[in-house]
């Protein structure tokens, strides 16, 4: 069966961005976020500025290229959960899923410690990994509010992404902490796993059974 054009073309983009963002994490790796330009990043691909910004909107996306998987990360979980499971448990199952597969998106994959060195050196990272925070907050929200049948702007909604949300970043800043000293990866999933555990035990009374009357959204 022949391919079709629109699916040789998505292709070809696939590949185009995959290699400049490959292009872009060596030459941060090599000389720094804040000392590479996007205009060496384009010659080292050969394309032009232009194209780099056609898909990657700016310098940060390109040093978090998969971003929206983590963005979006607690929302898909609440929206994927078991019937009748509470949003509570659905985020505790899955980062604990995350963190026994060593993913990436718990800062469990090889080369973490230098990604996260980069982070940490650069004001700019900095600023867009806080913004990524407030972007998760948006979309559990949304999710939240779409399980219970009520608005974004509801207080238990928001409230409750906002302390999911806290959990999941408190955690990755423990990840970074520990790759930042050299801790070995298989320590810091084990202090990792116990990390997720007591943070998660802290939440009791209403906010554990949330969700749990309501079977996933469809």
């Amino acid at each position: 069966m022949v391919a079709r054009p629109e699916g040789l073309r998505e292709r070809k983009k696939a590949r185009t961005r995959a290699s400049i963002a490959e292009a872009a994490m060596t030459l941060f790796a090599e000389r720094g976020f804040d000392q590479v330009t996007v205009a060496e990043i384009a010659h080292a691909v050969e394309v032009s500025v232009a194209t780099v910004f056609n898909y990657f909107p700016t310098k940060e996306d390109l040093f978090f290229d998969r971003q929206d998987e983590v963005v979006s990360q607690l929302a898909n979980a609440v929206r994927a959960r078991q019937p009748a499971e509470p949003f509570v448990d659905a985020c505790r199952r899955d980062l604990l899923n995350l963190i026994d597969q060593r993913d990436w998106r718990v800062g469990l994959a090889a080369g973490m410690g230098r990604f996260y060195r980069m982070v940490a050196d650069s004001p700019s990272l900095q600023a867009r990994s806080r913004l990524m925070v407030d972007r998760s907050v948006t979309r559990l929200t949304s999710a939240i509010a779409e399980e219970l049948n009520t608005t974004e702007d509801d207080i238990v909604a928001s409230s409750t992404a906002w302390i999911l949300v806290a959990i999941q970043t408190n955690l990755l800043n423990q990840v970074q902490r520990d790759s930042l000293v050299g801790l070995a990866p298989e320590a810091i999933a084990e202090r990792l796993t116990v990390a997720t555990n007591r943070a998660f035990d802290l939440l009791q009374g209403p906010i554990a059974t949330l969700g749990g009357g309501t079977g996933p959204h469809r």
